[in-house]
């Protein structure tokens, strides 16, 4: 008896696991979740032959219309199948709208905090200085280092970028920035709470 599989078996294979991969891309309801699911549809796709595509690139921006039925178009043209496209692409919209909403969320926060700190610590603790800067950062990355060149500082190339994309330095760049040694940087900033957080830690994403 052959254990070869024919080629009607082979295709209800692939439409259970296209079926799978579209209950979990309309199921997922967190950026975690979604994003594990547009990995696994991406790399069946890739299984298939689809070409690499950015999915940021099929996405709509204020300055590059795209219509839902073209950015599809775009998947399945590569080689996705067309019942995944349109499922993959909601998901990808769907995610960018979370993080999006995160990220206001987070600078609501920040702010709430700096103005807690403000109340309860006064505007000349180093604490509540920190914790405006890190709002303002978070609301408009680059705010600090225009600030400080206006100033006449130029600040150092950030070595490190958080996941909201504000700039981290090196305690060395810092240092030299200000004419100051990397021990003196590095005492002033245990002195100050919360003022580390505009310094590279570990856990950061290094600039490529």
């Amino acid at each position: 008896m052959s254990h070869h599989k024919t080629p009607r078996a082979g295709a209800d294979e692939l439409a259970n696991i296209v079926a799978g991969l579209v209950a979990r891309l309309e199921a997922a309801d967190s950026i975690e979740s979604i994003d594990s699911a547009l990995d696994s549809a991406a790399a069946f796709a890739g299984m298939l032959g689809m070409e690499n595509v950015p999915v940021a690139a099929l996405l709509p921006e204020p300055d590059r219309p795209v219509t839902r039925s073209g950015a599809i178009r775009c998947f399945v043209d590569r080689g996705m199948p067309a019942e995944l496209a349109g499922p993959f692409l909601d998901a990808a919209v769907r995610m960018v709208r979370l993080e999006h909403d995160a990220k206001r969320q987070r600078i609501r926060e920040a702010f709430a905090h700096a103005l807690h700190l403000l109340e309860t610590l006064g505007e000349d603790d180093p604490r509540t200085l920190a914790a405006a800067i890190k709002a303002v950062e978070l609301q408009a990355p680059g705010t600090v280092a225009r600030g400080a060149e206006a100033c006449g500082i130029r600040l150092p190339r950030p070595t490190h970028f958080t996941d909201d994309g504000a700039p981290l330095y090196s305690v060395e760049g810092v240092a030299e920035a200000l004419g100051l040694s990397p021990e003196q940087v590095a005492a002033d900033v245990e002195e100050l709470a919360g003022v580390t957080d505009f310094l590279a830690p570990e856990e950061a994403h290094p600039v490529q």
